[in-house]
């Protein structure tokens, strides 16, 4: 079977085609999850159904039209890597959280306001001075994208945007560098 073929038998309802599917690209998926995330099998096994299951869901719901660059199996894999590399941020965030939050001991709500104010301030004063400016200017001078995009002279709003995120990260990391 067709990968083409496949999916229009999809459409129309036919499991025949999503077993096909599974069969088609489980092993070289579980593989490649394995080797490149150093995840167990059984994870690989149960990410790869979950992807399978949202494949069908697109295709059933007509989100999933055609097959482009790498076909269904380049999407599958590419799904892969998208839920382990959100899960991996996730649990980044969440450790970085957990950190925190034992470091920091209990304040009353008005010192905790005082606290994060003081912590703020302390790594503004720690990151480049293009950073304190470019977040003084969207965030405390509540000037929007298009605005620091003008303002900065950045080639487009997504090089406003990267840079603003890339500001805020700075941040944080001097802020979680004064904590720890």
């Amino acid at each position: 079977m067709a990968e083409r073929e496949a999916l229009e038998q999809l459409k129309n309802g036919d499991m025949e085609a999503l077993g096909w599917v599974y069969q088609r690209f489980r092993d070289g998926f579980v593989k490649r999850m394995i080797r490149k995330w150093n995840i167990t099998y059984e994870n690989a096994i149960d990410l790869f159904l979950e992807i399978v299951v949202l494949f069908e869901q697109k295709v059933r719901s007509g989100s999933f039209t055609e097959i482009r660059g790498g076909g269904i199996g380049g999407w599958i894999y590419r799904a892969g890597n998208n839920i382990l590399n959100e899960s991996k941020r996730h649990a980044k965030r969440t450790k970085l959280f957990d950190e925190i939050g034992e470091e920091i001991p209990y304040t009353e709500p008005d010192t905790e306001k005082e606290e994060l104010l003081r912590l703020t301030e302390q790594g503004m004063r720690q990151i480049e001075e293009k950073c304190r400016n470019l977040l003084n200017d969207h965030y405390i001078n509540g000037n929007s994208i298009e605005q620091l995009k003008e303002a900065w002279d950045f080639q487009s709003v997504a090089a406003a945007k990267q840079k603003l995120y890339r500001c805020r990260e700075a941040l944080k990391k001097a802020i979680f560098n004064i904590i720890v």
